[in-house]
């Protein structure tokens, strides 16, 4: 496993990244009281500006192995607090406070592997809270229920040095540089063609140069979580929910966010067509095993937005997903065992797990290409 080599003597880096965030609109089963206090910050003005977790991943710093979780800053936030309880204790806090000119930028704050670990094997559930302030002012609590699950067999991969189940087949870093040395970064050309480039929208499948101008990018991978996956949640499935994002795969261009679903006027007719669910059951643990696999062709890809169009130097790329799980299996196997149908619907558990490529994380355990988009 290669792990990037960091000479960081504090456990958060800052880095300035062009981003724009998302806000949260779901909640999950197992809900949590938040206090008046927290009640009061999550009503804020229109217009307040967001925070978004962008993911958990393994990287070495000072040559030891650490858990890292990345939240992405918006422009004009004055103030961000994060905390990641890995219940009942907490795994990971930090705040920061911004210049009033400060850019889009990324915070990113690491506890040692084992530690996390520890931590994570004795969590009953991972929540994630975000507390912004603008300089209306307004403050937002945004939280997301992480899963647990999808969380220890990341740390239990970097503790045992083995690559993670997360494979991604698109989009890659295919050509490299002008000497064709890949260099871990995927090169997007809008308007032109080069040996540099690894997508151009030139050799798009629908390209027509009197047409709009978009972007579109393909999305091809799958990862396994030993626990059983029912469903994938989409926008439509939960708009009375909350800690929860949708299933889709987002582009952050400059200051603007795009999402192949969230751009469409049904995101669940589009994309539920591209996802795979398979089943297994360990002959040795009994434990299920569910495989997701995605497959959306650069054809289907196209984020619709005409805006999406427009150069990115350091552009952040995403995929989310919301899953349902129960720990009876399927309703066919929970019914032999007795289970009534009520039972098994209240012990669907709707959780996201989210995987983002930024500066950084090529050389990290997740191997995840960032991306630059030119003209």
């Amino acid at each position: 496993m290669k792990l990037i080599k960091c000479l960081f003597l504090v456990s958060v880096t800052i880095s300035s990244i062009s981003i724009f965030s998302a806000p949260f609109e779901a909640h999950s089963h197992n809900e949590k009281h938040y206090s008046d206090d927290e009640v009061m910050a999550a009503q804020v003005a229109n217009g307040a500006p967001e925070s978004r977790f962008l993911g958990f991943n393994i990287e070495e710093i000072n040559g030891e192995p650490h858990l890292s979780a990345t939240v992405a800053a918006p422009k004009a936030l004055q103030y961000l607090y994060f905390d990641i309880e890995a219940s009942p204790v907490g795994l990971l806090a930090y705040n920061e406070t911004f210049p009033r000119t400060h850019s889009q930028t990324t915070l990113k704050a690491t506890i040692p592997l084992f530690e996390a670990l520890e931590k994570v094997q004795r969590s009953d559930f991972i929540e994630i809270s975000l507390i912004s302030m603008d300089s209306t002012p307004g403050y937002r609590l945004n939280s997301l229920r992480y899963n647990r699950q999808a969380l220890l067999e990341l740390l239990e991969s970097g503790a045992d040095t083995q690559d993670y189940s997360l494979v991604v087949q698109q989009p890659i870093d295919k050509k490299g540089n002008e000497y064709g040395i890949l260099d871990g970064v995927i090169k997007y050309c809008m308007n032109h063609d080069s040996v540099r480039c690894d997508y151009s929208y030139l050799n798009h499948p629908n390209f027509d140069k009197d047409g709009p101008l978009q972007f579109a990018l393909p999305f091809k991978g799958e990862f396994t979580l030993n626990a059983y996956i029912n469903e994938l949640k989409f926008r439509e499935d939960l708009t009375s929910i909350n800690k929860v994002l949708p299933t889709d795969f987002e582009v952050w261009l400059d200051n603007d966010l795009f999402g192949l679903g969230k751009d469409r006027s049904n995101a669940k007719a589009f994309l539920s067509n591209f996802f795979t669910l398979t089943h297994n059951k360990n002959a040795f643990t009994n434990q299920y095993q569910t495989k997701v696999q995605w497959n959306i062709p650069w054809q289907h890809a196209t984020f619709q937005q005409g805006a999406s169009y427009k150069r990115a130097t350091h552009a952040i790329w995403s995929m989310n997903f919301a899953v349902q799980t129960n720990r009876y299996g399927s309703f066919q196997d929970a019914a032999r065992q007795g289970v009534s149908r009520s039972e098994y619907l209240n012990a669907n558990i709707i959780e996201n797990i989210n995987f983002s490529a930024f500066q950084g994380t090529a050389n990290s355990l997740l191997k995840l290409s960032p991306m630059s988009v030119e003209y």
